[in-house]
C-alpha cells in the first residue's frame, strides 16, 4: 500500500520488476504467462536449470534431479510425477520456473497486489499497462552499472599535503582500484 501512495503522490518510480513478474501483476497468472529459465534470478538454480535441459540421457538427467537445489525445490514446487523420458525434463523445469518466480511468493506477493489496489491504481495499470512498465520495470541495457559509472560515484579525497609520499601512495591506490574496476567488466580480476 505504501508503494502505491508513494506513486500516487509522485514518489520514485521503483523499477525493481522483472518484465515477467510486471506481466504477471499486471494480467494475472495464467497459462499463458509461463516463465522461462532467464526468468530464475538466482544464479546457482538457473544454471542448474540450464544443465538439466541439456541433459542428454535419462539417468544424466535423473542424476541432476536428485542433487540440490533442485530436488528441495521440486519438493516444494509439489512435482509428484516420475521421470520416464526425457520429454518430461521440460515438464520439470517448467514446475521449478513457475514455483520459483510465482508460486514461492504466495502471500506476500497477494498482500503486494492488495496494496497496489490502493486509489484504484493495480486497475490503472491493467488498463494501461504500456505506460506503467517504465515505473517498474528497469530497461538493463540504458541503466547497466558500467566501470566509468562506478568511478564517477566516488569521489577521491586526498587526505595528505600534494607531494608527500603518503599523496603518491594514495595516488597509487587510487589507481589500482580504478584498475580493478575496470578489469572487472572484462572479467579479468576476480574478487572474493
Amino acid at each position: 500500500m505504501s508503494m502505491a501512495l508513494s506513486l500516487l503522490h509522485g514518489g520514485p518510480s521503483p523499477q525493481c520488476l522483472s518484465l515477467f513478474t510486471y506481466n504477471v501483476m499486471c494480467n494475472g497468472t495464467s497459462t499463458s504467462l509461463k516463465p522461462s529459465v532467464s526468468d530464475v534470478t538466482d544464479l546457482e538454480i538457473r544454471s542448474a536449470l540450464e544443465r538439466k535441459l541439456n541433459a542428454e540421457s535419462i539417468e544424466m538427467f535423473t542424476g541432476l534431479i536428485a542433487t540440490p537445489p533442485v530436488d528441495v525445490l521440486l519438493g516444494l514446487a509439489g512435482y509428484t510425477k516420475p521421470v520416464r523420458t526425457l520429454t518430461d525434463k521440460a515438464d520439470i523445469v517448467d514446475a521449478i520456473c513457475s514455483f520459483y518466480c510465482v508460486g514461492r511468493m504466495g502471500a506476500a506477493w497477494n498482500d503486494f497486489l492488495d496494496g497496489l489496489e490502493t486509489c484504484g491504481l493495480r486497475t490503472l495499470m491493467r488498463r494501461h499497462e504500456a505506460l506503467f512498465k517504465p515505473v517498474f520495470v528497469m530497461e538493463m541495457e540504458e541503466n547497466r552499472i558500467t566501470p566509468q559509472k562506478v568511478i564517477a560515484f566516488f569521489k577521491v579525497a586526498y587526505v595528505s599535503e600534494r607531494g608527500s609520499n603518503t599523496r603518491q601512495l594514495q595516488q597509487s591506490a587510487v589507481t589500482f582500484w580504478r584498475d580493478f574496476v575496470e578489469d572487472c567488466e572484462v572479467l579479468i580480476t576476480q574478487s572474493s
